[in-house]
């Protein structure tokens, strides 16, 4: 999707330090924050500049092969022969464009979010989804707003389903998330909050990671975590279909035990046992979810593609771990 100098000064509201007409394809074009990792023909957005000398950063990142820069108004710029995208917030350029992206390619984004859990969920739905379609996915453990945002802004679109975990740390993060992406199932893994911490403190909490499916999506919900119930109260405020996992007779997606490196899951009201290899016990507690996450989106997934799935996703995790 090409951005000229026109749609550029429009969009984002943005001044142009140019000399030759600019042309940037932002569906193809990568991003980065940080001026000493940025690639060949990518574009930097200096997000954060209090306390640096901007005039170095964007000299450096051009050094480094920046195709063009985006940083705030008020910003002292080098004379680089690449365009310079001045805007009153570089973070809030950001999420114009994540959103213009999503917009433009509607992929089906799953947003995952808790207390623990949320990075292998993502990323064993990931290979669960690259079954049926391309999927892309925001960086492991990149769940605050420019974690997520890059990992829309450096998507490989067009592609079918896109996977991002999000933070709850920073208030608000979930808001944007939504507002950006308009999730079609938002994951809690687990909530697990310090038992030191007042009621009020801890109602917040939840209520801040159940904002991820504030917009009516469907609520894939851990039945084994505490605070349950405020969740389940908090997706039916919101209209949201609830897809539960866990241990519990009730639950959509449930696992009946483990032994032997294998778990033995049932799902719906089907009496079919699955009855999945698992080498690494911590896999366990992805595992539901990411059958939840099909469930939800109406994938059809067979135990011969769960259990190679697994397999393969084992593999790889271990050869990363070497």
């Amino acid at each position: 999707m090409l951005l000229t100098a026109d749609l550029i000064r429009s969009i984002l509201k943005a001044e142009l330090i140019c000399e030759y007409q600019a042309k940037i394809d932002i569906s193809r074009s990568k991003f980065s924050v940080d001026y000493e990792k940025i690639g060949k023909d990518e574009i930097f957005i200096a997000t954060d500049t209090k306390n640096q000398d901007t005039h170095r950063l964007i000299e450096n990142a051009y050094l480094n092969g920046a195709l063009a820069i985006i940083t705030r108004k008020d910003a002292v710029c080098p004379k680089v022969p690449i365009p310079i995208i001045k805007v009153d917030d570089p973070l809030r350029a950001m999420e114009k464009l994540a959103a213009i992206l999503i917009r433009n390619y509607q992929p089906i984004v799953i947003g995952i979010t808790g207390s623990s859990g949320k990075t292998l969920t993502k990323n064993l739905v990931v290979a669960l989804l690259n079954n049926y379609g391309k999927t892309c996915y925001n960086k492991d453990g990149a769940g605050d707003f420019p974690g997520f945002t890059l990992g829309i802004l450096n998507a490989d679109f067009p592609c079918k389903f896109l996977v991002l975990e999000v933070d709850t740390i920073q208030s608000g993060n979930v808001d944007l998330f939504n507002q950006i992406t308009l999730p079609k199932v938002g994951v809690i893994t687990d909530i697990r909050c310090h038992t030191a911490r007042s009621i009020d403190l801890k109602g917040s909490t939840i209520r801040e990671k159940a904002k991820i499916f504030q917009n009516g999506c469907t609520a894939v919900l851990n039945f084994d975590a505490s605070y349950t119930e405020l969740l389940i109260q908090e997706a039916r405020k919101s209209k949201s279909t609830i897809i539960s996992f866990g241990r519990k007779e009730n639950c959509d997606v449930r696992l009946l035990n483990y032994s032997n490196h294998t778990s033995a899951v049932k799902i719906g009201k089907s009496q079919k046992i699955y009855k999945l290899s698992d080498s690494s016990q911590h896999l366990r507690g992805a595992i539901l979810p990411a059958i939840c996450v099909m469930k939800a989106l109406k994938v059809k997934v067979t135990h011969n593609v769960l259990n190679n799935t697994l397999s393969v996703f084992q593999s790889k995790s271990e050869l990363e771990t070497i």
